[in-house]
């Protein structure tokens, strides 16, 4: 499998699971303003039909899966 391209329906997976009543109103899609795929992602997450105000997205650590990498930078934006 090539990860490159798989990881935005891997991310969009984890969301659903998370949040399973977003199941067929997110997108995930790969963006290129961060391609460095050595050390980092960059990705957009769409909410399609939605009419109402929503929380903000945001990645949390797990315990047992913990996030890694070298000097790790989690931000997010919001755009209407």
């Amino acid at each position: 499998m090539n990860v490159t391209v798989a990881w935005p329906g891997l991310i969009r997976d984890r969301l659903v699971q998370a949040c399973p009543q977003y199941r067929d109103k997110i997108e995930v899609y790969a963006s290129a303003f961060w391609a460095y795929y050595d050390d980092s992602r960059d990705f957009m997450v769409r909410f399609v039909g939605i009419n109402k105000d929503i929380p903000q997205l945001e990645l949390v650590d797990s315990s047992t899966k913990p996030m890694v990498g070298v000097e790790l930078n989690v931000t997010s934006s919001t755009f209407i």
